[in-house]
Order: C-alpha cells, then sequence, then structure tokens
C-alpha cells in the first residue's frame, strides 16, 4: 500500500506541476501512425467535456447570428478548368462495395484497428469500464475486410483489456498486437496477450509486473520494448521479442527514453533516476541523476547530477538544470544541448526561464529546435524561438504565441505532407485569436489567405482564414476532426475553419488545400470526420452537424467536388472514419451505434468499386512543393518536383505507388535563405532582420565549448539546412575570446562518469523540459491545485450565436474519443 501511495502522489506531483516551472511538450515525438480509434457511446449523449473550470474562459464578439462568409457552393469544381464533377455510379457501391456488421455487444467502449498487412484485417474490442465495476472484453476478429466478424473471447481468458494504454501494436508488421489486461479480483494482476497473425491465435504472457503509461518501442529494432512500473520501486523493463519475455533493467527511473541513431546511441537507454535515499512523495525527490543504460541493465554512462527533466529525438540531446550561481529566490533554469550524444555540450542562448515561466519544445524533426518560452506572469501566451543548426543560438520566432498556463494545450501544428510549415494561434491585443502560418520553418509568419471569393460581414480586417485545432476543442466548439495531412499526400492539408478576423464559437467548415496551406478552398458546409486515403486520391467525410447520419462524402479531385453516398438506411450515431494504416488503399472503415439499441455497427466500403481504373503514367502531373511562395520555388536552397495524380483523372493509384521526390535542383541564394541571428528580430512581419533593444552593439558573446565566443553579424544567419548556392551571403564572424565562460569550472564538475570505458569522459546531455519544484508540491498539500491562475486573462472567439454544442469533444482529455494519426491513438 506504501508503494502505491508514493506512485500515487508521484502522479498528481507530475500532472499538476507540468506547466507550473518548466513545461515539456513534444509536439514531434514519435508518431506510431497506430491508426487505431476509442469511443465510448456516453460521449455522444451530451456529456460533452469539461471545459469549464480552466482558468482562462474563452469570451466571443457578436457578429449576428447568421453566416459569416459568402460560401461556395462544395459540389461545383473550383479549379481553373471549372468542369462540373464526373458523375458516380453510387450503384456500384451498394451492390459490391460495402460491408456491414452488427456487434451483439452491450459494452460501452470500443477499439478498432487494421491489423495485416493486405488491409483486409480487422481487430475490434469492446470494455465496459467504470470506477468501481469492469466487465470481460469482448474481442471480435475480421479476417474480410469487415463484411464478418469472429468473437473470439475464449483467447483472452475473458479477462479485462485496460481502458488506457491496453492495446499496442507493432511499428511495421501491424499483424503484431499486445493486449495489456488484468482479472476483476486484482486490478495490478496483469498478464499480456500477444499474436503475430492479427488475431487468429495469442500467447498469454504472465507479467511480473504492472505496467503504466505507452510500451515505448525501439526507434529501429520494432520487437523491442520499454515498460516502467513506477508502483512497484520504479521499475523499468526492457524485452526483445515484441512482449513475450520482459526483463527489469533498473529500479528508479523516473523517466525514460531509447537513444537514437543520429547520436550513435541507439541501442542505448537514457534514464533519470530517483536517488535511493529520498522517496518520490518527499520534498527533496525534485532532481535525479541522468545515466546512460545497455539493454543489460547496466550504467555505462553517469551523465549529470541534479536534472530537472531531460528529453531527446535526432541528433539533440537536452538537459534542464538551475542556472549556476542563482540562489533559490532567484532561481533560473538552462538549457543545456548536445549534438553528439553528450560528448560535448553547450548553454542554449535563450531568455532565462524563472519559476512563473516554463519553456516547452514543439519540434525538433527538421534538424532544428522550435521551442515555446512562456512570457513572464500568467499571461497564457509566450514567444517562439528558433535555433541554429548545432541548437545553440536561438531567435524570436514568432510573439504571442497562444499556450495556456496550466494546460497541456497548443495550436502549434506541424505540417506532415510538406516540409517547413506549421501553423499556430497568435493572442490579439484584445485577446482574440487568430492562426498563422509559417512556410519556412518559423523564419517568418503571415496569416492564412481565406479562399477566393470568401469575403467577412461588415467588411471586418483581417479578413483572414482561421484553422481550428486544440484550444477550440477544449473551449467546445463543435471540431470533430483535427487539422489533417500525411507524408503519403503531398500538399494536401484538411481542416475546419472560419473566415474572419479571429476564431469563432459558431460550427466551422471544413477546408482544403493542396498546395500545402498557400491556397485553401472551402470543401464541406459545417463539421465534419474526415479520412484522407489512396496517396491523396480520396478523401472521406461524414457530417456531425447533427446527432445521426446515414451518408458519406467522398471526393477523389482533392477536395473540389464531392460525392455523397447513404451506406445505410438507418440513421446512426457515427463514431469516427478509419482507414488502413499505410494510406494507400481504398478500404474506409465506418463505425456507430444504434440510438435506440446501441448496438454497436461497423461498415466497410471498398472505393475500388467506384475508381474501378487503375493510374496510369498519363494520369500523373508532377508537383513542385512551395511553387506558389514567389521564390521560384525554392525551400531551403532547393526545388523538388513530386509526382501527384491529376485532380480530373478518375482513377486509383497502386499500392507499391512511392512518394518521392523525382527533381531537385538547388538555388542561388537570397535573404529569404537566412533568418534573423541572436539578438536580432523581423519587426511588424518585415523580411529584414533589425537590431534588438538590448543588443547595442549588434554582437553577441555566447558559450560555446566552455569558452567565450563573440559573435559578430548583419542580422542573418542561415537557416537550418538550407543548401543555397552562391547569391547573397551576410558577413558573419566569430572571435574565441580565449575566456572560461562564468560558472564553467563550477558545471564541469557534473562531468560523465564512464563505467566501462577508458575513454575521453562524457560530458552532459539531452532534455526537454519539464519542472518540478518544493513550491509546487508544498501548494497541492495545501490547496490542492499548484496551477491556480495568478489572473483573469480571457481568450476570445469571435461570437456568431451563443448556441450550445453538445457535440464537441476533447480528444486530448477523453482518450476514448476519435483521434487522427497520434501515438495517443493505441497507447492511450
Amino acid at each position: 500500500m506504501a508503494t502505491n501511495r508514493v506512485a500515487d502522489v508521484a502522479n498528481k506531483l507530475l500532472a499538476f506541476t507540468v506547466f507550473c516551472l518548466i513545461c515539456v511538450n513534444e509536439i514531434s515525438a514519435i508518431s506510431f501512425d497506430d491508426g487505431v480509434i476509442y469511443f465510448r457511446q456516453s460521449e455522444f449523449f451530451g456529456e460533452g467535456i469539461s471545459g469549464a473550470s480552466e482558468a482562462m474562459s474563452a469570451k466571443f464578439k457578436d457578429y449576428g447570428t447568421g453566416p459569416n462568409v459568402n460560401g461556395q457552393d462544395r459540389r461545383v469544381r473550383k479549379d481553373v478548368s471549372d468542369k462540373d464533377c464526373q458523375i458516380v455510379d453510387s450503384a456500384k457501391l451498394r451492390n459490391k462495395g460495402v460491408h456491414n456488421y452488427t456487434f451483439q455487444d452491450s459494452n460501452e467502449n470500443l477499439a478498432l484497428l487494421w491489423t495485416g498487412p493486405s488491409g483486409q484485417n480487422l481487430l475490434a474490442l469492446t470494455t465496459l469500464e467504470y470506477t468501481f465495476f469492469a466487465a470481460p472484453s469482448h474481442l471480435w476478429v475480421s479476417k474480410d475486410f469487415g463484411n464478418t466478424f469472429k468473437q473470439v473471447d475464449d483467447q483472452l481468458e475473458h479477462a479485462i483489456v485496460r481502458g488506457q494504454n491496453g492495446i499496442f501494436r507493432h511499428r511495421t508488421h501491424f499483424e503484431k498486437v499486445i493486449l495489456v489486461t488484468y482479472s476483476e479480483s486484482n486490478p495490478y494482476s496483469t498478464k499480456f496477450f500477444v499474436t503475430s497473425d492479427g488475431g487468429d491465435s495469442f500467447e498469454k504472457v504472465d507479467s511480473m509486473f504492472y505496467p503504466e503509461g505507452p510500451l515505448l518501442p525501439h526507434t529501429t529494432e520494432g520487437d523491442w520494448l520499454l515498460a516502467h512500473s513506477p508502483n512497484d520501486d520504479y521499475k523499468l523493463w526492457i524485452s526483445k521479442d515484441f512482449g513475450r519475455h520482459w526483463k527489469m533493467l533498473k529500479k528508479n527511473v523516473v523517466e525514460f527514453s531509447w537513444g537514437t541513431k543520429e547520436q550513435g546511441t541507439q541501442d542505448m537507454i537514457y534514464a533519470s533516476l530517483l536517488p535511493e535515499d529520498k522517496r518520490m512523495d518527499s520534498l527533496e525527490a525534485l532532481v535525479f541523476t541522468l545515466v546512460k543504460v545497455d539493454t543489460d541493465g547496466n550504467i555505462v554512462a553517469e551523465m549529470r547530477k541534479n536534472v530537472y527533466n531531460f528529453g531527446c529525438e535526432g541528433k539533440f540531446l537536452f538537459v534542464a538544470t538551475d542556472k549556476e550561481g542563482t540562489d533559490a529566490k532567484n532561481r533560473t533554469k538552462v538549457l543545456h544541448v548536445s549534438t553528439d550524444g553528450g560528448e560535448t555540450w553547450n548553454i542554449a542562448q535563450l531568455p532565462g526561464i524563472h519559476d512563473d515561466m516554463f519553456i516547452s519544445v514543439l519540434d525538433m524533426s527538421e534538424g532544428m529546435i522550435i521551442v515555446h518560452v512562456d512570457d513572464p506572469g500568467d499571461t497564457g501566451h509566450g514567444k517562439i524561438y528558433t535555433s541554429d543548426a548545432d541548437g545553440l543560438i536561438f531567435s524570436q520566432s514568432l510573439d504571442k504565441h497562444l499556450f495556456p498556463n496550466g494546460n497541456v494545450i497548443t495550436d502549434f501544428i506541424k505540417v506532415a505532407s510538406m516540409r517547413g510549415v506549421y501553423m499556430a494561434s497568435q493572442l490579439d491585443d484584445d485577446f482574440s485569436i487568430h492562426t498563422m502560418i509559417t512556410f519556412d520553418r518559423g523564419g517568418e509568419w503571415d496569416y492564412v489567405d481565406a479562399p477566393k471569393g470568401m469575403t467577412c460581414k461588415e467588411g471586418v480586417q483581417p479578413c483572414k482564414l482561421q484553422i481550428h485545432s486544440r484550444y477550440s476543442i477544449l473551449k467546445e466548439v463543435n471540431v470533430p476532426s483535427m487539422p489533417l495531412s500525411i507524408p503519403a499526400a503531398p500538399g494536401l492539408i484538411i481542416a475546419h475553419g472560419n473566415v474572419a478576423d479571429g476564431l469563432e464559437v459558431t460550427p466551422p467548415d471544413v477546408f482544403v488545400t493542396s498546395d500545402g496551406g498557400y491556397n485553401w478552398n472551402k470543401a464541406l458546409d459545417g463539421p465534419h470526420q474526415y479520412a484522407i486515403t489512396n496517396f491523396g486520391g480520396l478523401i472521406v467525410a461524414i457530417s456531425k452537424a447533427e446527432d445521426t447520419t446515414d451518408t458519406i462524402w467522398f471526393s477523389y479531385d482533392e477536395g473540389h467536388c464531392w460525392h455523397e453516398y447513404k451506406f445505410t438506411d438507418e440513421k446512426l450515431v457515427i463514431t469516427g472514419l478509419l482507414p488502413e494504416p499505410s494510406s494507400k488503399s481504398l478500404n474506409i472503415s465506418i463505425w456507430g451505434f444504434g440510438a435506440e439499441d446501441h448496438l454497436w455497427r461497423a461498415f466497410t466500403i471498398d472505393f475500388s468499386t467506384v475508381l474501378t481504373r487503375k493510374c496510369g503514367k498519363d494520369d500523373f502531373v508532377l508537383w513542385q512543393p512551395h511553387e506558389n511562395n514567389g521564390k521560384d520555388g525554392c525551400f531551403l536552397g532547393l526545388t523538388e518536383s513530386f509526382k501527384k495524380v491529376k485532380p480530373d483523372s478518375f482513377c486509383r493509384i497502386s499500392q507499391e505507388f512511392e512518394v518521392v521526390a523525382v527533381d531537385h535542383t538547388p538555388c542561388k541564394c537570397t535573404k529569404v535563405d537566412f533568418e534573423c541571428d541572436y539578438g536580432f528580430y523581423r519587426k511588424d512581419e518585415s523580411a529584414e532582420c533589425d537590431i534588438s533593444p538590448f543588443n547595442d552593439k549588434g554582437g553577441e558573446i555566447v558559450c560555446e565549448n566552455g569558452e567565450e565566443t563573440e559573435i559578430k553579424s548583419l542580422g542573418y544567419r542561415k537557416i537550418p539546412g538550407d543548401v543555397c548556392e552562391g547569391g547573397w551571403h551576410p558577413s558573419r564572424s566569430f572571435k574565441d575570446l580565449k575566456k572560461k565562460c562564468p560558472g564553467w569550472e563550477q558545471e564541469s564538475n557534473y562531468s560523465v562518469q564512464q563505467k566501462h570505458t577508458s575513454t575521453a569522459v562524457i560530458v552532459s546531455v539531452l532534455f526537454i523540459i519539464v519542472g518540478v519544484a518544493i513550491i509546487t508540491l508544498y501548494l497541492m498539500k495545501a490547496e490542492g491545485s499548484p496551477c491556480k491562475p495568478k489572473s483573469g486573462k480571457t481568450y476570445r472567439y469571435s461570437e456568431l450565436s451563443q448556441e450550445e454544442h453538445d457535440e464537441a469533444i476533447d480528444l486530448s482529455a477523453n482518450e476514448n474519443t476519435y483521434h487522427d494519426d497520434s501515438d495517443d491513438d493505441i497507447l492511450a
């Protein structure tokens, strides 16, 4: 019981303090692309989400209750050819393209995933869990695209599959699945059920531990897994055969991560250790020791002490510590960065992080680091900074970035279908919210242009497209699907939005862009769930404007033309769409339940019965990303071309098709290939980099490898990864001052202690930042919540009506609702 109490206190501590001091929100964390959806029937009967408890509740402008834009007809093409839509013979779908199945199953929760390389195998799992009650789970397997299902409960010995972190699928071999179960009599008695054939058979594994959180797979060795049991001495476990056998690596592990290939540490594990003489519920247990561990559990290196948190991705390693020389009253956190696996490290040139601030690593996937640094006080916003290629020197990228204190909520999104594109929400002076987009990884930000022909009511300016994302869902705007883009469909993005001077509370419409966000078209009226498959050659959507429906919409030309198909004679509560995991085939699963009998229904639609012709060479066209950027399509000093199917081809793309650049040419360098250097910034969206008020000499002194270096600059530095040649180059010089950095001697005392090698001493580490402080635990015990707001700041949407919308779903807070392509889908 004492161990459980410690674990419970630890979980509460982490949950309540993640934003009070230093925050980690690793948007670019590894995505498992699991393609599983979770549903709970009660979510669709008016329970909604609990957004009222948030301190910064939304207020809205009043522009009236009518539509805010002059809309476009969704069934007419809007491309330059202005052709009418082709007529689609829906009877082909009805005759042989639709399979359906009704589950005689009363369990309220359902999870679904594709299992198998051919895209025809489905696994459905139903569960029923309440606070003090749980019923046996029911497992269903289909081998014929969902036409029929076989119940195989006996293979699970009628155990209960955990509602959270209960299903895990292999990264690449989709037929391999692990179910994490427990018995009703003992929730801490864990069994793994492992299948390697998509559910035809399962192997039972009696677990020696109770895992908490998701299983963490290795980046390349798909059968290697890590698991954590905080309730049992914080033990870290490893399996090298996909969960069939487990070995305990270390005790007292608080956080852990696989190393990476870029660092040469892919077969190592980084872990922060709690000192054995301290307890997690102790006021002293706030800093940890970072170690490097091999897969046999041996500590290879003790890398650093007094670590708040760490993180690693790609070539970057981070560690967060107190700045040397600061006392507890004026404590400042600093971020140390390594790009060589901890052999050397440097202090990141970022503003100091005080106890009323936090920092969040937003993305590290493109050879640079993008971070959010909170503004002092309870403002709910901060600044986005971007790093150089070494993660050492940071420059301000975007001001007043929306990131409410006390919430793991940000609208920052990396677009997966085109390099360099990100979207974020920015606060206005009146606390209304608008969307910003960058096409050059944060070098410049701008508004999202509204579709041609769409105008705002009452001449409101700026009249732009506003994209709804996580914060809108938190505020109970009816947004059934997050902005969606996939690498297999270059340039394609689907999102909910409204055309106005800021985000609005009324139900949004669906907008589509096929060029990575430069130009948008309004696709569908009202909120929809949507999905992309067949390399972008097919988009499907189901309306969520009403509680029930019987119709699916589909588009084969990147959202210009839409066709409807009535797939059932009975109106159902539709809970989600699920394409097969590779997003290559034309198979789509639709899931929902009857409004009267509450029985689950599954529909699988094969759109190859409509798109009967395979695409040939003449059906493709070369498409150039960033061709609309006014820079001759140059991005990061390079022009690229990809093959895309012509929108009017009306054919299906082969599953063997590969999305690769077929042509690339270096560009001449211009100012757009450079971002503002440290101590400089772009004022009012100017292309010129102006000197910051605090940098009156045009130079900065930074600490690199323990010695001070003075950087003299005209204000520009080349964007990391840019490969432009010749052309314009700014002046930039480095002068080694031959002086030790202040505090370096003290900090060097934390150099790495090698355990198994006599080679050079490894000095430091990794690590994304989450902070915990003594005052936090004290407040949690005294007042219940240390993240209590300090002010009544309010962020506002433009308001067009005061109607309640019960269909809003908080994808972040509710783990049993529909998600799109997230690691939460399968592991939470």
